[in-house]
This record gives structure tokens, sequence and C-alpha cells, in this order.
């Protein structure tokens, strides 16, 4: 944890990069019903993504991820469960944050080295 400021914690242990692309994803909605929905990412990090989406997900819902991110040629495989979530009620959408638990680890290595080369060109 680094302490930002006054009061301030920040708990990601990762860092996070914007990057805009598509993301399918597969989860249950308010209806009790799977939602299964292609959006686009906001952004990316080694512990987890943040997203649009049309649907409300649930606090802690389980969501099967398929993330393609063009310049590395490659697409991963997740699950992740959502951690957090902002309504847009003028565009009724949502950013929803969801936080990896279950990733292969080379996975994560290449999300981590995208990250940051990217951050070294900003």
């Amino acid at each position: 944890m680094v302490r930002l400021k006054k009061n301030i914690i920040e708990k990601r242990q990762y860092k996070r990069q914007d990057y805009y692309c598509l993301l399918k994803y597969r989860g249950m909605n308010k209806h009790g019903t799977y939602a299964q929905s292609i959006t686009s990412l906001r952004n990316i990090s080694g512990g987890g993504v943040l997203f649009k989406s049309k649907e409300y997900l649930p606090m802690n819902s389980e969501l099967e991820m398929e993330i393609s991110i063009p310049p590395l040629e490659w697409v991963a495989n997740v699950s992740a469960k959502v951690v957090r979530f902002e309504e847009n009620k003028a565009r009724k959408t949502y950013k929803i944050g969801a936080m990896f638990i279950n990733i292969k680890e080379e996975d994560r290595k290449k999300i981590v080295s995208f990250v940051n080369l990217g951050k070294k060109n900003e």
C-alpha cells in the first residue's frame, strides 16, 4: 500500500494503463440471468480491468472474460469479480471495475509488461 495524500491509501498492487479495446464477458445480471456482451475496455492492470457495460452487474458477481490486446496479438481468458461500479444515469451505462480471480500467471505477466511499456511512453 502507498499513501497518496493525507488519509488516502492506494490499495492497488499493480499499475493501471488506460487502454481502449473490445472486451467479451459473461456474467449474471440483476435479473439473475446470464448476460453475454461485447463492450469496451477502459483500462487494465495485472490485477483487473475497468470496462463500460449496458448491464448492471451486482457487486461480487463473477465474470468470465476474453481480453484481446491487439498490439500483443494475444487473447487472455480470465475469471474476474465485480468490485466497483459507477452508474451514468444519462447514458444508462455503468463503469464496472473487476478484479481478476483466476488468471494464468503467464497472462498476468504479459499484461504487466504491456502496462509498464505504456507507462514508459507517456
